[in-house]
């Protein structure tokens, strides 16, 4: 099918006769409505080209031209351009009969589904219907799926090297204060501070560094991930990705944090309390 856009553009895109007294079509509206007349049709996000909602298109249909109004846009991930109108719509317009049927089951699982499109695909065959191929949903999900896996562990990788950075500078800049507090450090070890005790100042020092950044983080983190989904999902799907915040996963990652920076205050915890008391006064 062909249209002809209001600027004089033009494109190929899929149209859909959809039942009216069904339920199985029905995609989340970005803007107006479900086509509910003979001259009205939706558009998904990738066919909506510069016809809003309210506009006229002119659709081409086995060199029959036909106007239609505009009157809703869905979202349809990961789909070619496609426009929905009703089925008796669809056959007055183009003259031609329903060809498509659809079966829904209550399959809850790939070997269920693959288990009925086996069955169906018998008895099609004892009719004399000859099933050219058959394409499931999971593989079409999971197709999905490896287009944004290596973006994902690009992230993944990118936010643990960003993460071994922050780590060597908590390391640099905890050792840094070590090695100014030696005197006073070395005082209190005189006055009866054990190591230990030692030891924990530092590190308790190092935690509050990482507290206090996790709220910085968390403000960076959410307009960073919708930036990052908006671009990939416009790129990719022409379409924005929602941002799904986990908050399991925030916490996961700052009890993470907070045993890394553990790790990366341990060695300027101990230099604190390396050699004798006396040694650490006499330094200047």
């Amino acid at each position: 099918m062909a249209a002809t856009w209001p600027d004089g553009g033009h494109g190929s895109f899929s149209l859909v006769g959809v039942p009216t007294d069904q339920e199985l079509v029905r995609f989340p509206l970005l803007a107006g409505r479900w086509p509910a007349g003979p001259d009205e049709v939706a558009l998904n996000q990738v066919a909506v080209g510069p016809s809003p909602v309210g506009r006229t298109v002119e659709l081409v249909v086995e060199g029959r031209r036909a106007a239609w109004t505009v009157v809703g846009v869905v979202e349809e991930v990961a789909s070619p351009a496609a426009a929905y109108v009703e089925r008796e719509a669809f056959v007055a317009r183009t003259g031609l009969a329903p060809r498509t049927l659809r079966i829904a089951t209550g399959a809850t699982s790939f070997a269920q589904t693959r288990a009925t499109v086996d069955r169906l695909e018998r008895r099609l065959d004892e009719r004399g219907t000859h099933v050219v191929h058959v394409v499931p949903i999971e593989l079409l999900y999971n197709a999905m799926g490896e287009h944004v896996v290596v973006l994902v562990q690009s992230l993944t990788g990118l936010s643990l090297l960003m993460a071994a950075v922050g780590v060597l500078a908590l390391a640099a800049t905890t050792s840094a204060n070590v090695a100014e507090r030696t005197r006073e450090l070395a005082v209190l070890r005189a006055v009866g501070a054990r190591p230990r005790q030692v030891w924990r100042l530092v590190l308790v020092e190092g935690w509050l560094v990482t507290v206090a950044s996790l709220p910085l983080s968390l403000l960076v983190a959410g307009p960073t991930s919708a930036l990052v989904g908006r671009v990939v999902g416009t790129l990719a799907f022409e379409l924005p990705l929602p941002l799904d915040l986990s908050w399991t996963a925030w916490l996961t990652w700052s009890v993470a944090v907070l045993l890394v920076s553990s790790a990366a205050s341990l060695a300027p915890a101990v230099a604190a309390t390396r050699g004798t008391v006396r040694e650490a006064l006499a330094r200047t």
